[in-house]
């Protein structure tokens, strides 16, 4: 497999007043296309951040990212969006559906506003890969978290990116509805071929991914033993 995307030597320093804090340090990391890896942290590990900067929705104090071969901090900000518009999707912690418009007309939005020829066929067959067929006409007050976060899932898919992030996508579910949202996005990443990235804080979920990267006080690692240590 070839790498879809790489960071090497990325910190991250926040600036407020007197005060500094170093919320990334030096990391250095890779992935493969259609590959799942999820990078676990406590909360204020870093991750984040680093989700932000490989996605290039925040730049780094120092260090470098590419993206598709494309080193981001040789775009500029219309650059930066048009590489993220055709190749990333993004899945965030809470809800983003928008409540005039019901589940079928939210997955379609990114396509109609990136003016793009919609693939009906491709769309209901999302629907039917992530059990949301019978929820297609509901608007996002009717389904349960579990649909939302589903919802929220087959519209990031729908412009067929190169790369999925995942934010905590389960962190506001229980348990079984978040095993069901985790199942789904590794089902996606195979069948869509999509290489996808999540960040959480769920050990026992993570263990389901091909690879799994471990984030303390914004240090990157392999080794288990790492997140554990003070």
């Amino acid at each position: 497999m070839s790498i879809i995307l790489s960071a090497t030597n990325l910190s991250k320093v926040y600036s407020h007043r007197n005060h500094t804090t170093l919320a990334l340090n030096n990391v250095t990391v890779s992935f493969e296309e259609n590959t799942f890896t999820t990078i676990i942290g406590r909360s204020g590990s870093g991750k984040t951040t680093l989700l932000h900067l490989l996605s290039g929705l925040d730049k780094p104090t120092s260090g470098v990212v590419y993206l598709n071969h494309c080193q981001l901090s040789s775009l500029n900000e219309r650059e930066l969006l048009a590489l993220r518009r055709k190749h990333v999707g993004f899945v965030f912690q809470e809800n983003t559906l928008l409540n005039e418009f019901t589940v079928y007309e939210n997955i379609m939005l990114p396509c109609i506003i990136d003016n793009r020829t919609l693939d009906t066929a491709y769309v209901d067959d999302l629907l039917h890969t992530l059990g949301l067929w019978d929820q297609k006409n509901y608007y996002p007050h009717q389904l349960s978290g579990g649909q939302m976060q589903r919802a929220c899932i087959a519209r990031s898919l729908s412009t067929r990116p190169t790369i999925l992030f995942a934010d905590e996508p389960t962190g506001q579910l229980d348990r079984k509805s978040g095993c069901e949202v985790f199942d789904l996005l590794l089902l996606s990443s195979r069948k869509y071929n999509t290489t996808i990235i999540q960040v959480s804080h769920d050990l026992k979920l993570a263990q389901m991914s091909d690879r799994i990267l471990y984030l303390n006080d914004g240090c990157l690692s392999h080794k288990m033993e790492d997140f554990y240590a003070d």
